[in-house]
């Protein structure tokens, strides 16, 4: 018996994938369909190739035998493929793919741009150059026990690191042996006569064990310098007025991690920056720490206020 070779017909052809062309960088996406034909237009197997600039895709269509194909038309399983390719959207100057720190200055980060802005100014500033907010049993005020309330917003001027050489117990006793650094690696003078001035922070502390605070710790805080320009309490005595906040260690952490994400905000065009010097809100919160003891830290956001002008 003579084997009967069928023929393609033209219009199967021209179904199998249309001809196109992708516009540069946009993604290829290819898609070839082969359609339920009698066995007089199709061959027991019929194989379409589809080339892209990266790989071959290759769909085989299976036929019945051809017993059953006496009796009923073939059935031919369809199969969609999508073959995309992936658009480059642009590489850094080494080659490799650019990211959100490798992209050659396209971070707005006004925030980390104000860090030690007063030493980079040349202006010098002391403990006492401005009012003193911290955070007391979840309100914030000042040390003279001006209260701002649950919240403080404040345009922001600069920001620096401080430490503390504490000696880990309360009490007035203990008091007189605290010692504070701007540098972080000596102490600063406690007064006119304080022999312990300009002493290495660690020998200090280890001063201090030695003395009987077996829990002395050295300890950085953040003081954000700025303009106090809203807070809960409308009668703030410091509203308008620069005023230092201090930021614990652990409000230390979540203002860092603020920073960070407030630059990604911007740079996903989520927050819109009009101002060098932006407008921080500081919230109280009540958290608990690693031994179980609740505690206040400020939490920052955005600020609500808009910015003014110091420019």
């Amino acid at each position: 018996m003579g084997i009967l070779k069928a023929k393609v017909a033209p219009a199967a052809i021209e179904n199998n994938a249309p001809a196109f062309e992708a516009e540069d960088g946009a993604a290829v996406e290819t898609v070839a369909v082969v359609k339920t034909v009698t066995r007089e237009q199709v061959a027991p197997a019929v194989v379409v190739e589809v080339k892209t600039e990266t790989e071959t895709v290759v769909v085989e269509a299976a036929a019945q035998s051809a017993a059953s194909a006496a009796e009923s038309t073939t059935a031919l399983t369809t199969e969609v493929v999508e073959v995309k390719q992936t658009a480059i959207i642009a590489r850094a100057e080494g080659g490799q793919l650019k990211t959100f720190l490798n992209n050659g200055g396209g971070i707005v980060s006004p925030l980390k741009d104000l860090e030690n802005a007063f030493v980079k100014a040349g202006i010098e500033i002391d403990y006492s150059t401005f009012p003193r907010l911290r955070v007391d049993a979840g309100c914030i005020a000042s040390t003279e026990g001006q209260e701002a309330g649950d919240f403080i917003e404040i345009q922001v001027i600069s920001f620096a690191d401080s430490w503390t050489i504490t000696t880990g117990t309360d009490g007035e006793e203990s008091k007189k042996w605290v010692r504070f650094s701007d540098d972080g690696k000596v102490t600063n003078a406690a007064g006119d006569s304080d022999e312990f001035a300009g002493t290495p922070l660690e020998e200090y502390k280890a001063h201090l064990v030695a003395n009987g605070f077996e829990k002395a710790a050295i300890k950085t805080y953040t003081i954000v310098y700025g303009i106090a320009v809203e807070a809960q309490e409308v009668d703030f005595a410091h509203l308008n007025e620069v005023v230092a906040l201090s930021l614990s260690p652990s409000s230390k952490k979540k203002f860092d991690s603020y920073i960070i994400n407030r630059t990604i905000q911007a740079k996903m065009n989520r927050l819109k920056e009009t101002s060098g010097n932006p407008v921080v809100r500081f919230t109280s919160e009540r958290t608990k720490g690693r031994d179980n003891q609740s505690y206040f830290s400020l939490l920052p956001s955005h600020g609500k206020t808009a910015p003014a002008d110091l420019s």
